[in-house]
């Protein structure tokens, strides 16, 4: 099965978390960039306003995607959503082809429908590593099925 680690990032933690995924399954990483700056104070509760309204952003996504057969992407939580970006790339891929990784301060997201499954990485729970040896795990498992 082809697969592919895919994050949009605002802080970088999302790429840190991606690279992770990737080197230990040796697999493609490929980042999904918008067109906004969410630097800063402001990007930081304009990011939280495009969320909570739902506003769309259009995206471009570095790297190769045709023959993907499953994406593992990796998310933060704006207001208690994913990031508009990742929404966008939701439009375009099915959500039955992904495994879902979010990252947040300590929120989960309630909208987890038909993705592979959702793996939940909250800072204030400290659990990133354990989450990560679980995803991997998972997927190893798969493979040997």
């Amino acid at each position: 099965m082809a697969r592919k680690v895919i994050y949009f990032t605002r802080t970088g933690t999302c790429k840190r978390i991606a690279q992770q995924i990737a080197g230990r399954l040796s697999l493609e990483i490929v980042e999904i960039k918008d067109n906004h700056n969410w630097n800063g104070f402001i990007g930081y509760w304009t990011a939280g306003f495009y969320a909570s309204t739902q506003k769309e952003v259009e995206i471009s996504i570095n790297g190769e995607m045709s023959n993907t057969d499953e994406f593992i992407l990796v998310t933060p939580v704006w207001a208690g959503s994913i990031a508009p970006a990742v929404k966008a790339f939701l439009r375009k891929y099915p959500r039955n082809q992904v495994i879902l990784v979010v990252s947040s301060n300590g929120s989960r997201i309630s909208d987890r429908a038909d993705f592979i499954s959702v793996y939940d990485i909250p800072k204030s729970e400290k659990n990133e590593d354990a989450v990560l040896s679980d995803l991997v795990n998972q997927i190893k498992n798969r493979n040997q099925a």
